[in-house]
């Protein structure tokens, strides 16, 4: 007798067979029933082992012994007349049969009775906010941050494309019901979810739907103490590929790079990113405060690191913040991030975006913003500083069509579409950008870049302040401080000085934004005698000495003193050095207008000294043909050779659009920003028609706004 004539005469052959099939079967029924019974991950591969280390014993007990009527002996001790080997391995033999039916019927069910994704459909999912189901409701922040990195665990693993933030985060606290979310984001499945923390534990429920049919896929219920919140994450995540049955691997669903173990720093990293999206100076300023006492807690915490270097960029753009100290807080933060070998998608951006404003190191610049976008392809807001720094070295075309595309993938991400709408505008296609903004306001109507859009749409494009001001006045949302601003400076090219006084009241902390604003009001003030209460109100406000000498110092050079910028303590150079230290403290401003007037009077050095600090801006001007800004003549004047003709044909096209500087061209024939074409023929006729038919009627109409309201000047969103 051969020794596979022995196992087969011992049932060797049908118990592995029997063994291996069971194993199978069971292995199939756990993944199913895993998710809906809250079973951790490590569960399903302990069985696996044990199954696995079962079968060579399996198959040594099937050989080493034989069962008998008298019950189980060795093999070797049973004799041919008490063996039964031949009823057992029909046995066997009824047993495999009965698992080949239900692997059967398991495998019917698996095909036609559970969820398979549309492989003829790229994967796309929005996360939504999880609601805070706290009792004291104060865990807002907690569930929006909770959210938003699963969201950005989803995306690192580039199998599928996520909604942005943007996007799916405009349907907090919505009542809709997800499969409408679903198909306004444009994703096959939405992820939400609840977190209810109470003193160092949390429950946090999350829940997968499949938006065309409305199914829930998978959901799972998780309690646990606080320190264990970056695993929780990491197994949700995971939990989330199983369900749309992706192949992966827990190991590569981690935690992102540069992340914190620390759960306070971390607490306090969720609060300032959250406020950090509000874009207004007060919740700018926490946000800053908030990272910073993030940072100190865990100084490795290169995440929060990054997310400040952000924050100090949106305080520059919507707040109040020293130039010196902006540029101070970002070498910090840069050097920082450099000199650890952590590698994030985030750290990449900041490296590009300080080696651009800072070292001015375009190339390279522009190598580290496509590799932070290949880290990140779903990120919006590397996506966003990745095509203004296209945009702002001249490829224009290519960033509209590149937002066009963003526009589909992510149709409620209003921040793409705000700089959309403003592209568009500068290159002269009008009818593409009122059809975005006509989107928009249905669709995000009480959004502030919503505003934003639409004061830019009805006082550039269309030269009408007084609609921008009724649109003001029936805006239902709340306003960022950018808009505040054009607001504070519509009323006074209106003429309504009084309501304009009455805004600045409340903005005294943003000088630098409102500025524009005090010189028309002050304009107008010494233009009027009559406007004696408002003179009174004026001087009320909260402005320093420093800041008045400002205001005064810019209406007169604007108004064509330029002696007393040339004689004034702050602009007496000893040479072109000192003149571009002030310029890296302070830029623009009436440095500007100093550089300007010089080269006006045959002194160019300063002019070609801020030829490399204007010439990106200078180049976008020519390809918009200055729609971009009415400052474009001024800066082409500054750093090219263009003759008056040129210029002039230049100013035409700008004063088609005007700038977002609100008042800026009601100096036009004064300014040093035109002087170089005083001696054009057509310039002062053509000058005093623009002034006739916009400026100079404007303010006329300032009697007929006093019945219009203000709007709610909160916190934007």
């Amino acid at each position: 007798m051969n020794f596979f004539t022995e196992l087969k005469r011992r049932n060797v052959f049908k118990l592995a067979s029997v063994y291996m099939l069971t194993t199978w079967l069971v292995l199939q029924i756990i993944s199913v029933i895993s998710p809906y019974l809250n079973l951790p991950q490590m569960f399903g591969t302990i069985v696996t082992v044990i199954l696995f280390i079962g079968f060579p014993v399996a198959c040594v007990i099937a050989w080493a012994f034989e069962l008998t009527p008298q019950g189980i002996k060795l093999t070797q001790d049973v004799t041919a007349s008490d063996s039964i080997g031949y009823q057992t391995g029909q046995k066997l033999n009824a047993t495999l049969m009965a698992i080949i039916v239900l692997l059967l019927c398991f495998i019917v069910f698996d095909k036609f009775y559970t969820f398979e994704p549309d492989e003829s459909k790229e994967i796309s999912i929005a996360v939504l906010p999880f609601q805070d189901m706290s009792p004291d409701q104060s865990q807002e922040y907690f569930g929006d941050g909770i959210a938003e990195e699963i969201l950005n665990s989803l995306a690192r693993l580039n199998k599928m494309l996520v909604i942005s933030r943007t996007s799916s985060f405009q349907f907090k606290k919505s009542k809709d019901d997800i499969r409408k979310i679903g198909k306004l984001l444009g994703a096959n499945y939405v992820l939400e979810g609840s977190v209810r923390k109470d003193n160092q534990h949390y429950r946090i429920t999350a829940q997968l739907i499949e938006v065309s049919t409305g199914m829930h896929l998978w959901s799972q219920t998780y309690d646990k103490k606080l320190d264990s919140i970056f695993a929780m994450q990491d197994e949700l995540t995971y939990a989330i590929t199983q369900a749309l049955k992706l192949n992966l691997l827990p190991e590569e669903v981690k935690a992102e790079v540069g992340m914190t173990t620390n759960q306070a720093a971390y607490d306090l990293f969720l609060r300032g990113r959250e406020l950090g999206y509000q874009r207004n100076g007060k919740d700018l300023n926490q946000a800053r405060e908030y990272l910073e006492q993030s940072i100190a807690l865990d100084n490795n915490f290169h995440l929060a690191k990054a997310q400040l270097y952000i924050v100090y960029d949106l305080t520059d753009e919507y707040g109040e913040i020293d130039n010196k100290l902006l540029n101070e807080k970002h070498k910090r933060l840069y050097f920082e991030l450099s000199s650890t070998p952590e590698q994030f998608p985030l750290k990449t951006l900041i490296q590009a975006d300080y080696l651009e404003t800072q070292e001015k190191m375009l190339e390279l610049a522009s190598t580290l913003y496509k590799r932070a976008v290949s880290q990140a392809p779903n990120d919006t807001t590397i996506q966003n500083y990745a095509l203004l720094f296209e945009f702002k070295h001249g490829r224009i075309s290519d960033v509209v069509a590149s937002r066009q595309a963003n526009a589909r993938l992510n149709p409620l991400d209003i921040i793409n579409f705000g700089n959309l709408i403003s592209n568009q505008l500068w290159l002269g296609q009008n009818k593409e950008a009122l059809g975005n903004l006509r989107y928009i306001n249905e669709v995000l109507p009480d959004h502030s870049v919503a505003a934003e859009s639409n004061v830019r749409a009805l006082y550039s494009y269309k030269q009408d302040p007084v609609a921008a001001l009724d649109y003001l006045s029936n805006f239902k949302g709340s306003l960022n401080v950018k808009v505040q601003s054009y607001h504070s400076a519509l009323l006074a090219v209106t003429g309504n000085i009084s309501k304009a006084i009455a805004l600045l009241a409340n903005e005294s902390d943003s000088f630098e934004r409102f500025k524009q604003s005090y010189v028309m009001v002050l304009d107008a003030m010494q233009s009027n005698s009559d406007l004696i209460n408002e003179q009174m109100t004026f001087e009320r406000l909260n402005l320093s000495s420093a800041q008045m000498e400002e205001i005064l110092l810019e209406l007169k050079v604007t108004k064509g003193d330029f002696k007393v910028l040339l004689d004034h303590t702050d602009y007496q150079f000893s040479s072109v050095d000192e003149f571009e230290k002030k310029w890296q403290a302070k830029p623009y401003g009436n440095l500007v207008n100093y550089a300007l007037i010089q080269k006006y009077r045959g002194n160019a050095q300063y002019a070609n000294s801020l030829i490399k600090e204007l010439n990106s801006f200078a180049k976008i001007c020519l390809k918009t043909e200055g729609r971009i800004s009415t400052a474009c003549p001024a800066a082409l004047y500054l750093t090219t050779d263009m003759n008056q003709d040129e210029l002039m044909k230049i100013t035409r096209t700008s004063l088609m659009l005007l700038d977002t500087e609100v008042g800026f061209e009601k100096y036009l024939l004064t300014s040093p920003s035109w002087l170089f074409l005083h001696g054009h023929a057509d310039f002062k006729p053509m000058a005093e028609e623009f002034l006739d038919n916009s400026y100079r009627k404007w303010a006329k109409q300032g009697n007929n706004l006093t019945a219009i309201p203000m709007p709610d000047t909160g916190k934007a969103e």
